[in-house]
């Protein structure tokens, strides 16, 4: 499943699960499966002229190879995703991989650059009705860059307001997924004090 895809119509014939481990980060179940998905997709994207299905594609292609540690193939199918979510003027498949490629940057230890994309989301998402329903993910990977960089107060406030969406929308998985982030944030905060 991927949280974030936008009208999601790709349907991927391969394993994409994932866990989360003690960094929050999500790691593939099946690390081959995942390697094969990536060259199906990049063989779906030379198949279709038409360019909402081309962003979804390199979205796809942005998440998965992030997760595979390709992060530079990772940045470029993103930033093509958003360069052509701008072409046809569409600002939920922008936001999404605006998104994505913060993650990306985060994983790349360019935490300058991520907090500016996952700002700059999370401000369009609070101002924009239209993706105000992204406004958990930017909050939720906003918490995880804090994480990465031991923040971990900071990160806990990002995951609260992540929740509280969350528990609106009553997704489980999401939810999970961030009681998950905010228990092992208060295990880390405990950690730094006992220190």
């Amino acid at each position: 499943m991927n949280p974030i895809a936008v009208n999601q119509v790709i349907q991927v014939p391969f394993n994409l699960s994932f866990h989360f481990d003690d960094r929050l980060r999500d790691v593939p179940d099946e690390p081959e499966a995942i390697r094969l998905a990536l060259s199906w997709l990049r063989s779906q994207l030379t198949q279709t002229n038409d360019t909402h299905q081309q962003v979804q594609i390199l979205g796809l292609i942005g998440a998965h190879a992030r997760q595979l540690m390709e992060l530079y193939a990772a940045q470029a199918a993103l930033q093509r995703a958003i360069d052509l979510s701008n072409k046809i003027g569409d600002l939920r498949l922008k936001t999404a991989n605006t998104i994505r490629l913060a993650h990306v940057y985060q994983w790349q230890g360019n935490f300058e650059k991520s907090e500016r994309y996952y700002n700059a989301a999370i401000d369009s998402c609070q101002s924009k009705a239209e993706i105000a329903s992204y406004l958990d993910f930017a909050y939720q990977h906003a918490g995880k860059c804090k994480f990465d960089q031991k923040q971990y107060a900071a990160a806990q406030t990002y995951f609260q307001k992540a929740l509280l969406i969350r528990l609106r929308k009553d997704e489980r998985y999401l939810i999970n997924s961030t009681r998950q982030a905010i228990e092992r944030t208060r295990h880390c905060l405990f950690e730094a004090v006992t220190e």
